[in-house]
């Protein structure tokens, strides 16, 4: 999946090209 970092260093989770989306994190 696709994971975008916000500007306050969460992790959020994007839906991938596939469809499934990445665990929600921390960096």
């Amino acid at each position: 999946g696709i994971r975008r970092q916000t500007h306050v260093g969460a992790w959020v989770r994007m839906e991938s090209e596939s469809g499934v989306d990445e665990v929600q994190g921390r960096a």
